[in-house]
């Protein structure tokens, strides 16, 4: 089984929603359980809608996880001014990754909410990590000029 987590807020439901149906499509074989880090900005249509999604794919589940995002009131939102570099609340929801989910879980991959899948992304969940508690891709940034 396969553990995919994400985070979100209302403002990326719907980039959420295309990830999660590109993926779902792309691995329709795999049993995978989305587990979706939300704070009380998501309403309960949006949540209905991302269930939406999976309606099709009896080997796929979703479950959300609430999170306070007071807690995180005090962090920076950097590049609040630079779009290219915004970092929203929402982000940091990953920091609890280890206090939301059960502990019964072994491994997650954790994926942005803006990506788009192609294939079948289990070859890179069964990447043996070697001991190490975290892998990891640099995510460059693309220029324009």
């Amino acid at each position: 089984m396969m553990h995919v987590v994400c985070t979100t807020d209302s403002n990326y439901v719907m980039p959420t929603g295309v990830m999660i149906k590109s993926l779902s499509v792309n691995n329709n074989e795999e049993r995978i359980v989305f587990h979706i880090v939300v704070d009380e900005s998501v309403t309960t249509q949006q949540k209905k809608e991302l269930n939406r999604v999976l309606c099709e794919n009896p080997q796929h589940s979703l479950l959300f996880h609430l999170v306070d995002d007071t807690l995180f009131d005090d962090f920076p939102q950097l590049g609040a001014s630079n779009p290219k570099l915004f970092i929203t609340k929402a982000t940091y929801y990953r920091l609890l990754f280890t206090e939301i989910l059960p502990d019964s879980i072994n491994k997650v991959i954790y994926l942005d909410c803006d990506m788009i899948f192609t294939q079948d992304l289990s070859p890179l969940f069964e990447v043996d990590l070697g001991g190490f508690g975290i892998g990891a891709v640099v995510d460059r940034p693309t220029t324009t000029d």
